[in-house]
């Protein structure tokens, strides 16, 4: 009797043993999977930023003097479909050979005070991703300062022989931008002057914490009364 309960215990020992090693194999088998995506996320998220460096230079050579925004405020925006007929640039495809949107891919320029700001944005079926970069505008540079004032409205009537003048103003709106800087996406505001801009929250990335906003190095205060476009710029502390 008691070389049967020993005999019972051992295979008890030796099963628990077996299942031990089965779950250290799969647990090994999963941590060697999710660093074995990470790499290829890794890797395809590169190729894609490749990409997006890609439509930027083209997106540069198109706006030379005559097509880049005269007034500081303005912006234009040319599309990948049209870089493309225009020959500056190649179909872009993404890391599965699919072609990415040709007229919601864009590089869009904004005049600021004192550089020019690019923002080359690639969207495609399962990426979405921008990249800014400036360009200081030089001194001496000759900026077009014309502007063209529509004549008031003038209507009279018969009964009663009296002009009166009709004047409508349209509240002019500034973009702010927000750059990750390697975080989640997020997308641009439109602001009227003299209006503050929305607090987007936190974007999420892996390994950092977020600080907050920035622009030009300081902390930017959303109760800021907007009155230029803004690219603010996401800070991280490294985990």
């Amino acid at each position: 009797m008691y070389e049967d309960k020993e005999v019972s215990t051992n295979w008890i020992k030796i099963g628990l043993r077996i299942v031990s090693v089965i779950l250290i194999a799969l647990i090994l088998f999963k941590i060697v999977d999710i660093v074995g995506n990470n790499r290829t996320n890794v890797v395809e998220e590169d190729k894609m930023k490749e990409k997006i460096a890609l439509l930027e230079s083209a997106g540069k050579k198109h706006f030379t003097d005559e097509f880049l925004p005269k007034e500081t405020g303005d912006s234009k925006t040319v599309t990948l479909q049209e870089l493309i007929d225009k020959e500056l640039i190649e179909e872009i495809k993404d890391t599965k050979d699919r072609v990415c949107n040709l007229n919601d891919s864009n590089v869009k320029v904004f005049k600021l005070d004192s550089e020019y700001q690019f923002k080359s944005t690639l969207i495609c079926d399962d990426y979405e991703n921008y990249l800014n970069s400036f360009v200081e505008i030089e001194k001496g540079e000759n900026v077009n300062t014309d502007v063209t004032i529509k004549p008031e409205e003038e209507t009279t009537t018969t009964a009663v022989v009296k002009t009166t003048k009709r004047k409508t103003t349209a509240k002019k709106k500034y973009t702010v931008s927000f750059n990750t800087n390697g975080g989640s996406f997020i997308n641009d505001q439109m602001i009227n002057a003299n209006d503050s801009a929305r607090s987007p929250g936190a974007p999420k990335r892996i390994g950092y914490t977020f600080v907050g906003w920035y622009y030009h190095g300081e902390s930017f205060s959303f109760s800021t009364k907007i009155n230029q476009d803004y690219v603010l710029i996401a800070k991280w502390i490294k985990n």
